[in-house]
């Protein structure tokens, strides 16, 4: 039996080398250099958590091995010697923190999952103390579930209705509750209890329907703030016997929220540009749209068809005096009409393709206002990728476009963010982009024979194929589980990859991480370049240079 694993190959030999340096002294070489001294300073670290399930049961231990790195290098780090491990529950109350030890970056433990524990939605976050410099967002913090074998024996599914009433959203959901062999549980006692933002919102009794089904209505009058929680119920199945239930609330609302990322950051009067659009559920997740843009005359002049998972773009070229929206038809037939971010009179815009073969186009438009008022002044562009500066360049401004092809190999894998700056070095535009892995060691796993009988000896000989050979060193995890218990979905799963690579530098909820590095092909690099279009933070931002800030 063979298997092919891809392992990262910075985690094992190092990071790059990748510079380029303007000679002269001038304003571009004065920023890099406070650019390198900000990133000598304020040191920071990335952690990943490789946990041996996707999910639990009360019962079981979380069995996990960390990897701490410097987030410039991606080398294990030399910062840190304690890594800190909280267990959270779905109330934000930290169960259990573990203090594990660290050599050279890499440490390991386990939470046991004692009976005390609620089933429910959990979340492992792990940091070390410098972190803690940084704010919540740099630290690790990843979603498992924890179920209980006993209530288990029950299966819910809730189906959530919503209605806006005013400022209020009612919501009504009905609960269905049926045995381990599809047999509905009727005409049972229920008694409930709805929690939202850790606020009570009602309690009451019920009695389970001929086909196991409980109605509960409540009303969320506080809409402006956090709109998940969770409905605890209470079924009795016979006299003594009774089982407790948690459903998450994910929502109160079935809004969807549309917002538009003109490439560079800006529309600009005059210029052709590239607009990306995503379009998020109240619960996070994508949602499937249709529409088209139209003037303020009424003309259609673009269409809007997702991509992937609520993302996409299109082409629009503003002209000046005019307003543009889009009409969004949702997935239950309603419409909606949302104005465009209105076009600047005058200023440049950025504008990056990295999906040529070998290549990374680069290009910077402006209109005509603008080459007007700033002709012959210079302006830069630098590229930088975790704090290593990849690409610089400078121009004067003697037309209303500059382009350029780099060479993609000279890129390291992961997100680069490519910054425009005036001539007073002041950031005005800005584009990330996303490399996919290829400094990767290629492993093949052999197997000493195809079937194996209850605790017989497993052997396992592992090869490098990328490396012909050669010996490497590095430490590895590996977890074994029966796929057919324990079934997994690797696009949905976070891996080291999309941790290190993709999550960690940009802000906010991913869905579906691995998607974007499992299998990669080409309609994948086209999704995650929508992605770098659509996710508005990263981890550097330049303002932190000029003003000397963490």
């Amino acid at each position: 039996m063979k298997a092919k694993f891809y392992i990262p190959l910075f985690i094992l030999i190092g990071s790059w080398g990748l510079f380029s340096f303007v000679q002269d002294e001038d304003p571009l070489k004065e920023l890099i250099q406070k650019f390198q001294k900000y990133q000598n300073t304020y040191v920071q670290e990335k952690v990943y958590l490789h946990t041996d399930k996707p999910y639990y049961a009360i019962g079981d231990d979380i069995w996990f091995k960390a990897y701490v790195v410097d987030a410039q290098t991606l080398t294990p780090t030399t910062e840190s010697n304690i890594l800190y491990v909280d267990l959270i529950n779905g109330r934000d109350s930290v169960k259990k923190t573990l203090r594990i030890p660290l050599l050279a970056g890499f440490g390991s433990g386990n939470f046991e999952l004692k009976d005390s524990l609620r089933e429910g939605n959990y979340r492992l976050r792990a940091y070390t103390t410098w972190m803690r410099n940084f704010g919540e967002e740099y630290f690790f913090d990843r979603t498992i579930k924890i179920g209980n074998a006993w209530t288990n024996q029950v299966i819910t599914t809730t189906n959530y209705q919503f209605k806006k009433e005013g400022n209020n959203e009612d919501v009504t959901a009905t609960i269905n509750y049926k045995n381990l062999e599809g047999f509905p549980y009727a005409n049972k006692e229920v008694s409930y209890n709805v929690e939202l933002d850790f606020r009570k919102l009602t309690k009451g009794n019920g009695i389970t329907d001929a086909n196991g089904n409980l109605t509960i209505h409540f009303v969320n009058d506080k809409p402006f703030l956090a709109k998940s929680g969770r409905i605890t119920t209470s079924l009795k199945i016979t006299e003594g016997t009774i089982i407790n239930k948690y459903i998450p609330i994910q929502s109160t609302s079935n809004e969807t929220n549309v917002q538009f990322f003109p490439e560079g950051g800006d529309l600009l009067n005059g210029v052709k540009s590239r607009v990306a659009f995503k379009a998020l559920g109240a619960d996070g997740l994508g949602k499937d749209i249709k529409g088209f843009i139209q003037d303020q005359a009424g003309k259609k002049i673009a269409t809007i068809n997702p991509q992937h998972l609520g993302m996409g773009y299109f082409s629009l070229l503003p002209t000046a005096g005019m307003d543009y929206k889009a009409i969004i038809q949702f997935e239950d037939g309603s419409e909606k009409s949302i104005p465009l971010p209105k076009a600047q009179t005058e200023g440049a815009i950025l504008s990056v393709n990295p999906n040529l073969q070998d290549s990374v186009y680069i290009k910077v438009s402006t209109n005509l206002d603008y080459y007007t008022k700033n002709k012959d002044k210079v302006f830069s562009v630098i590229a930088q990728n975790s704090g290593n500066i990849i690409y610089t360049a400078k121009s004067k401004l003697d037309g209303l476009n500059f382009s350029t092809l780099l060479e993609k190999a000279r890129f390291p894998s992961g997100i680069t963010q490519f910054t425009l700056f005036n001539d007073a070095m002041l950031p005005i535009a800005e584009r990330l982009i996303f490399i996919e892995p290829k400094d990767t060691l290629d492993l093949k796993i052999n197997l000493n024979q195809r079937t194996f009988s209850q605790r017989s000896q497993v052997k396992l000989d592992i090869n490098d194929l990328a490396t012909n050979g050669n010996a490497i060193s590095g430490s590895f995890s590996m977890a074994v589980v029966d796929e057919t218990k324990v079934p997994i979905d690797e696009d949905i799963e976070s891996s080291i990859y999309s941790n290190l690579l993709l999550t960690s530098d940009i802000k906010g909820y991913v869905e579906n991480p691995n998607y974007y590095l499992h299998d990669i092909n080409e309609q994948k690099l086209k999704d995650v370049d929508v992605l770098m279009m659509t996710q508005g933070w990263r981890r550097f931002n330049w303002k932190n240079i000029h003003y000397n800030t963490s």
